[in-house]
């Protein structure tokens, strides 16, 4: 983690785990709370909760109050930046911690990536077996409905960080959401979707 007049970066570099959320949680605790700084990132994926958990102590560190004078809930006091460098990418659970930035950065050949959630209780086919109070069962697991339910999964996550309908939409006519194979599109392929509109919070007086 470097500085410089007041401005923090913090680097995110690989999946998002519990051991990376510790760290990452570890490297954010280290930024004054109320100091704008840029969070780097570099993920393929991972765990969704966690993802969401990373972005929102990034934007906890800048206190929000109630301010109701232009019609706005809150405001905000500094600036979380979030970005994904040339090169780099930010895949599946990462883009719920890039939306979450007040400001959502990136190079011309930065890659985001989408495919279905493979946070499920079994992410993979397969014939199970559970143990209950009267004996053993065995659970089939098919490719199908992991299709669907990891479709169906990855789109309330989509939801829930603010994705425009229409790109889900366009995101499911290409197959992108049953695929456990990862999708990559450029910044350019994302204009209108909502991954890349900023914060209009305004800063507080």
């Amino acid at each position: 983690m470097t500085s410089d007049k007041k401005r923090y970066d913090v680097f995110f570099d690989g999946p998002i785990n519990s051991s990376s959320y510790s760290l990452a949680k570890e490297a954010l605790g280290k930024i004054p709370d109320n100091e704008s700084f840029t969070l780097y990132l570099n993920s393929g994926g991972g765990e969704t909760s966690l993802a969401e958990k990373i972005g929102r102590l990034a934007t906890s560190k800048c206190e929000k109050k109630q301010y109701l004078y232009f019609g706005k809930p809150y405001c905000k006091k500094c600036e979380v930046t979030t970005k994904v460098d040339e090169g780099n990418r930010c895949a599946s659970a990462c883009v719920g911690v890039y939306t979450a930035g007040h400001v959502k950065d990136y190079e011309t050949e930065a890659k985001f990536g989408f495919h279905r959630s493979s946070d499920l209780f079994y992410p993979e086919a397969g014939t199970f077996t559970i143990r209950r109070g009267g004996g053993d069962e065995q659970i089939i697991i098919t490719e199908e409905s992991l299709r669907r339910k990891g479709r169906e999964e990855m789109i309330k996550s989509l939801i829930k960080w603010n994705v425009n309908q229409a790109f889900i939409d366009k995101l499911d006519s290409l197959g992108a959401l049953e695929r456990k194979e990862m999708t990559y599109l450029r910044p350019h392929e994302l204009q209108d979707s909502g991954i890349l509109d900023n914060s209009l919070l305004p800063y507080c007086e």
